[in-house]
């Protein structure tokens, strides 16, 4: 009796993506020289950035050849409508076109566009949701209050004649 082992190289092919995004694809084994395309499908208001890993492009689809092992990752980038306003961001607040528009409008007319209400992160269709101080105390030591929110940082400036525009940081002080 005779054994015939019959081998065939195979190399490991994998494809994944990060948040924002998913792939078409299975990562598997593929016999040496399979040539195979994963597709990178952006979600609602991102865009294909590029792959990277052993294989860095922006092609889309992908095309590997299985001559070595390929581990590759899809990367996602927001779309930014005008002053960089998050579309998925105006998207979540109501507006879902003419996105550059929507920014530099001021929908709910408490004075602050859109792109503004972003910055600040107050709600842009809520009149009484925008920055502003809130109470002012002296004692024991000045305190500026005001509604605030985590991610964001906030600078406060003087100045003792406001037609002058020379203005101070306070952190300075």
């Amino acid at each position: 009796s005779a054994i015939t082992w019959l081998w065939q190289t195979n190399y490991w092919l994998a494809a994944q993506a990060e948040p924002h995004g998913r792939v078409i694809f299975t990562s598997t084994w593929y016999a040496i020289t399979s040539v195979v395309s994963p597709e990178a499908v952006a979600s609602n208001y991102y865009n294909f950035n590029g792959w990277t890993g052993t294989d860095n492009s922006a092609a889309n689809p992908l095309i590997l050849t299985a001559s070595v092992p390929h581990s590759v990752v899809a990367r996602f980038a927001e779309r930014l409508a005008t002053n960089d306003t998050p579309e998925w961001w105006l998207a979540e607040h109501g507006w879902t076109s003419d996105f550059d528009t929507a920014a530099t409008n001021d929908a709910d007319q408490d004075g602050w566009a859109t792109w503004q209400e972003y910055v600040a992160d107050t709600d842009p269709t809520n009149p009484m949701s925008f920055l502003r101080i809130l109470l002012i105390s002296n004692k024991p030591v000045a305190r500026v209050y005001f509604p605030s929110s985590s991610n964001r940082q906030y600078t406060l400036e003087f100045n003792t004649n406001l037609i002058q525009s020379s203005w101070t940081n306070l952190s300075n002080q």
